[in-house]
């Protein structure tokens, strides 16, 4: 195997223009991690990015409970859907099946 040549940067200013600058092999092995650690941080948003956003979570998921938790009820959460056409249950944008208007679960968000 051959010997690593030392890295070598075009002239700039900082020498006066008429040298080359020598980059540590300490700072491109730092670059390199950093890097890497920004590789792999994209790589985990984009695999969390290709779940289906429309799905929907199981009641269980979210302790979903048929009685508000103090003034928090479903009532009052900005994913909460009423009943149509008069009904006893709404909706969800986020948890699947019948939502009762005084329910609660831990995904509530004041709307």
């Amino acid at each position: 195997m051959l010997p690593r040549q030392p890295r070598v940067m075009a002239p700039t200013q900082r020498n006066g223009g008429s040298q080359p600058t020598r980059v540590p092999d300490s700072d491109r092995t730092t670059a390199r991690r950093r890097f890497i650690q920004l590789l792999g941080s994209a790589s985990l948003f984009a695999i969390a990015g290709c779940s289906n956003a429309t799905s929907k979570t199981s009641k269980e998921q979210v302790s979903y409970q048929d009685h508000p938790e103090e003034n928090q009820q479903c009532s009052n959460c900005q994913f909460y859907t009423p009943p149509e056409n008069g009904g006893d249950a709404g909706t969800c944008t986020r948890v699947q099946g019948d939502i009762a208007p005084e329910a609660w679960c831990n995904v509530y968000a004041e709307g």
